[in-house]
Order: structure tokens, then C-alpha cells, then sequence
């Protein structure tokens, strides 16, 4: 077994279908495979949960997901809470405070945003190109 510079370990099993070209696997990914009986497809992704039990997901978009549910559980208690990209607070969307918005600089990345928050950095833009304009 060794330890790769993402601190991850792999095996050496060059005849595993998941395996590398350099024949090299990651162990959480051949411990996933082995648990399901059959090798994981091109696109599947092996989350850890923090009590070290592996969930398989189908794609990236999910596993991800899972990264944000884990992030608002250990900061608010609550799965449903998200961060504002402005003001870094953890709200609830449900309430109607927050809504999701698309950022321009990442266009497939999501991203939510308090009213309050958006309407002050909208008007703190618009400020800054009338002074740059002037």
C-alpha cells in the first residue's frame, strides 16, 4: 500500500478494472467496488462520510451535494441551511430570505444569496462604476 500525494491509499492491482494505467487503485474505491460486488463505473464517485463509512454517488454533482448537507449539519444543526456567498451566514432558503443565484465568474456553480445581501452589493456596484464614470 502507499500513500499518494493526496494523502489517499492506493494498491497496486493492475489486472482491476478501476485500476489506473499505472495500475494503481484507491482503496476506498476498491472497498466500494468490493461491497457492491462489481467494478464502479467511469463517473462514480466514493464519498467519506466523517463517521468513515463510504457512500457510493452516481456523479459529482451529488457528491458534492453531500459535501454541502455535511457543511450546514456541523455548522447550524440543520441539513437544509445554506451559506450566503455574501456575507458568509448560514440561513434557511425556505423562508423566502435567500435565493439561488449563478455566478458569472463559474457559470455551472450555484450559488445563494441573501435579498438583503444582493441588493447592497448591487447598489455598491452601481455607486462605483457612476463614481468611475464621473
Amino acid at each position: 500500500m502507499i500513500i499518494n500525494n493526496k494523502g489517499e491509499k492506493t494498491l497496486y492491482l493492475p489486472s482491476h478494472p478501476n485500476a489506473t494505467k499505472w495500475g494503481r487503485i484507491r482503496n476506498h474505491r476498491l472497498r466500494a467496488a468490493q461491497a457492491l460486488g462489481k467494478s464502479l463505473r467511469k463517473g462514480i464517485e466514493v464519498h467519506h462520510t466523517p463517521r468513515g463509512e463510504l457512500v457510493v454517488c452516481q456523479d459529482k454533482a451529488y457528491h458534492q451535494f453531500l459535501h454541502l448537507r455535511e457543511s450546514a449539519l456541523q455548522a447550524t444543526g440543520n441539513v437544509n441551511y445554506r451559506k450566503c456567498c455574501k456575507c458568509q451566514q448560514w440561513s434557511d432558503p425556505e423562508n423566502g430570505s435567500m435565493y439561488i443565484t449563478v455566478r458569472t465568474y463559474r457559470p455551472h456553480s450555484k450559488g445563494y444569496v441573501h435579498k438583503d445581501c444582493s441588493s447592497a452589493y448591487q447598489k455598491g456596484r452601481r455607486q462605483r462604476e457612476k463614481t468611475l464614470n464621473n
